[in-house]
């Protein structure tokens, strides 16, 4: 399995822990999006990008709230993805999808 941190997460907190999973689990890595794709790539591009390879996992804070196509294509890629809330009380920490 491969992670994505979106954007809004620290390229350091990905680096960081794909060096954990290399330790701990073969077969897994964990990769900041600004690695794998430019840094103007819309988000329903890479989405769909990692749907056709498969494979992946999102992990991101982004609440995807930049249009309902955007919206759409995250609901229907079929990835699992963990999306952290913005703030403990204000949000859920942490959703996860199929």
């Amino acid at each position: 399995m491969k992670f994505l941190l979106d954007n809004n997460l620290p390229p350091a907190l990905a680096r960081a822990l794909n060096q954990l999973t290399k330790a701990q689990a073969e077969g897994y890595s964990v990769q900041p999006l600004k690695e794998k794709f430019p840094h103007d790539t819309a988000d329903v591009e890479w989405i769909s990008v990692l749907s056709d390879e498969g494979g992946w996992a999102i992990i991101s804070q982004d609440r995807f709230t930049k249009g309902d196509i955007e919206k759409r294509a995250f609901r229907e890629c079929g990835l699992p993805h963990f999306l952290f809330g913005q703030a403990l009380g204000e949000r859920i920490l942490l959703e996860q999808s199929p």
